[in-house]
């Protein structure tokens, strides 16, 4: 009726990748020229995704977990290579670029992160024991604060010890899907080593996920049209800390049955500014 108002939820599979054309219509009023409305949709045949390793293997069981299938035509297709690779390829090729245990960055592949990430690609940053915070700092998060890609600065190393995911009642998107199932691993994740950050905004930053302790595991924040998520743990098991005799490893995170889908989630997430 006039005035009134209305929500219509309506679902469509496309079938061919390319770029669609969606159309709504009303019924003709008195005033035609607003009963119309057009969206471009972009359909793709895959999520197209960047591993940039630190060190050979790194992104190894991440790439498993963005693709587990190994289908032929996969939902998800993700390149691994080593860290020139930021500088090397079009990141705007990539619905998301994923940073594993890298250490350092210059002030070129700073930029490059941050107009892919201010267009609207994803960006996903896992730590682990190559990682240099104050490099961080000063390329990626609050020493270059006219172009921040980090939502949090990395402060300093936990001290070894067991910790575990606290999902704080599940309300953030990246682990709401975990509600109502305690027993898929989450909650039982072994973490022995992490790097305890403090985010750059509070007022923008959200935390998707702590440790028991408050500390927090994941922490997100969007960055013009994209977004960027902070794993301040390691998604490899050669990563380990070698101060301890044996060497302790960062996580087991990678061998729980928790990982894929967790690793599934932040990718939807992060994409979500790409189109």
């Amino acid at each position: 009726p006039s005035s009134g108002r209305a929500t219509v939820s309506l679902t469509h599979t496309f079938d061919a990748p390319g770029e669609h054309q969606v159309e709504a219509r009303l019924g003709d009023d008195a005033l035609p020229i607003d009963n119309q409305r057009w969206l471009s949709v972009p359909v793709r045949e895959a999520v197209e995704v960047l591993c940039v390793e630190g060190r050979e293997g790194a992104a190894r069981h991440l790439a498993y977990a963005l693709e587990p299938g190994r289908a032929s035509t996969p939902r998800v297709r993700p390149l691994v290579r080593l860290e020139n690779a930021l500088l090397e390829q079009d990141l705007s090729q990539f619905d998301c670029v994923v940073l594993c245990n890298v250490g350092r960055f210059s002030r070129e592949e700073a930029a490059a992160l941050y107009a892919y990430v201010n267009s609207g690609g994803g960006l996903l940053v896992t730590l682990g024991d190559q990682v240099q915070p104050e490099n961080y700092h000063e390329q990626l998060g609050g020493g270059a604060s006219d172009r921040r890609v980090l939502p949090a600065r990395l402060e300093r190393f936990a001290p070894v010890g067991s910790y575990s995911f606290a999902p704080q009642d599940y309300r953030h998107p990246i682990v709401a899907a975990f509600a109502g199932h305690e027993r898929s691993g989450l909650l039982t994740t072994p973490v022995w080593k992490y790097v305890q950050v403090r985010p750059y905004d509070p007022a923008a930053a959200r935390v998707a996920l702590a440790f028991d302790n408050g500390d927090p595991a994941i922490v997100e924040q969007r960055v013009g049209r994209g977004r960027a998520i902070l794993l301040t743990t390691a998604v490899s098991p050669d990563c380990v800390d070698r101060t301890t005799d044996p060497p302790t490893p960062w996580t087991a995170l990678t061998t729980w049955p928790s990982f894929p889908p967790l690793v599934q989630e932040m990718l939807a997430f992060a994409v979500r500014g790409r189109f």
